[in-house]
């Protein structure tokens, strides 16, 4: 006989999300890729927190670095606060975080005809702009002299006061000393391993257990989770482009925990070893009241970014396969329920 799935069935827990630290040295998140922070939740994860900024970063290593994914980059310089906006560097579910040392951001170039004259002797270009074009790495030849443009890019230089901005990096990646200390918001543990859970210890430690409600009236947007290069640049809100959303009605007021964080709802299933997590949710200060005589109800508008639902299957963690869709992770069987990010 089959089981119908219901609230009773379900524990209900609210955890805050809390600043988080990512290090690059020379022993954590080597060869130029950023796997893990700094309490081991792996980076570019099928199980995230949602595509959240890192908003500060404190920087040791000498030179500059670019901290990049395949779609942004940003170029820093040095130490910076989450004021700083131009810093800023939105974390992708499903796409890859590394970095570069040693670079330069090259504005004194010389062009002439196909040529670009610069050094690069010692380091390699990693993004050329003429007058406000990016030159893609199919576009044109380098070596230690300078880049020439193939045909028909070389028609950007018009050597007429050209705007030439080259940014590059050194040809010896290897951090010797320093680091560079990231920060953004993340979960304690993105995925919590199930004895954890049964035992209750990870919720006692990191959750609020949410009780005494009626339902979940969920509302999810599959187009909502769409990032392109505007949006890094141009939206540095705390809430990250997500439609989805949830109504949740309850008997008690919890206005003052919501207000002005951002959390995760988790609901587990003891019996069956089932975790649902409402992924990088945040509430706008939607809300309406019903008063009755025997109890007052505030029904809640949050807004989420991604729903994923976990069946353990064993209890150890490792490295799964698979970004999105049904797949495995550490034994367990997953399903991401919402439209890729």
């Amino acid at each position: 006989m089959s089981t119908v799935d219901n609230l009773s069935t379900f524990e209900y827990y609210l955890e805050l999300y809390e600043k988080t630290q990512i290090t690059i040295s020379s022993t954590v998140n080597l060869a130029s890729t950023i796997y893990t922070d700094d309490r081991d939740n792996m980076i570019a994860n099928i199980i995230h927190s949602g595509s959240n900024y890192i908003y500060e970063g404190t920087k040791t290593i000498s030179g500059n670095i670019i901290l990049y994914d395949d779609i942004n980059f940003v170029y820093i310089e040095d130490s910076f606060t989450s004021e700083d906006i131009e810093n800023r560097f939105l974390i992708k579910p499903s796409h890859s975080l590394h970095y570069l040392i040693n670079a330069n951001k090259v504005t004194n170039a010389t062009a002439s005809g196909s040529i670009i004259t610069t050094d690069l002797s010692s380091s390699s270009p990693y993004k050329i702009y003429i007058n406000g074009n990016e030159i893609k790495s199919d576009q044109y030849t380098w070596n230690a002299s300078g880049i020439t443009l193939t045909s028909p890019y070389d028609g950007l230089i018009t050597e007429i006061s050209d705007d030439i901005i080259i940014y590059t990096y050194g040809n010896n990646q290897t951090i010797s000393s320093g680091s560079l200390l990231l920060q953004y918001q993340s979960p304690q543990t993105l995925l919590p391993i199930l004895a954890d859970l049964k035992d209750g210890s990870y919720f006692t430690n990191y959750t609020t257990e949410i009780c005494n409600f009626n339902s979940f009236d969920i509302q999810v947007d599959k187009s909502n989770n769409k990032i392109n290069n505007i949006y890094q640049y141009m939206n540095f809100d705390k809430e990250v482009n997500r439609s989805s959303q949830f109504n949740i009605t309850m008997f008690l007021d919890i206005r003052n925990t919501l207000q002005d964080n951002q959390f995760r709802i988790l609901l587990f299933d003891k019996i069956n070893e089932e975790l649902v997590i409402f992924s990088n949710c945040i509430w706008n200060n939607g809300e309406s009241k019903t008063y009755n005589m025997t109890k007052n109800e505030i029904t809640y508008t949050i807004n989420f970014e991604d729903e994923i639902e976990i069946t353990y299957d064993g209890d150890y963690l490792a490295y799964g396969v698979g970004f999105y869709g049904a797949g495995t992770y550490s034994g367990s069987n997953l399903s991401i329920v919402n439209y890729r990010t």
